[in-house]
């Protein structure tokens, strides 16, 4: 079986009005997807935390906050 994933770099910024836009996309009832969406938070402030980790365990992916950069593995 094949399987899609999305790996989402981001500084949690959004150029969008609403984050409620964004939670329709994975809402309960919007349409099954098969695919995930792994989001990788990066910056050393906490601008949509909450936001990044509701996408990512709505689609089965997983979410990290990475403070620092300079700080991932190579």
């Amino acid at each position: 079986m094949r399987q899609r994933h999305i790996i989402l770099l981001t500084d949690g910024d959004t150029n969008r009005a609403a984050v409620e836009e964004y939670r329709s996309l994975t809402a309960d009832d919007s349409p099954p997807t098969s695919i995930g969406v792994t989001t990788i938070r990066i910056g050393d402030n906490t601008v949509n935390l909450k936001l990044l980790q509701d996408i990512s365990s709505r689609t089965g992916g997983e979410f990290h906050y990475v403070e620092n950069a300079r700080r991932c593995p190579t």
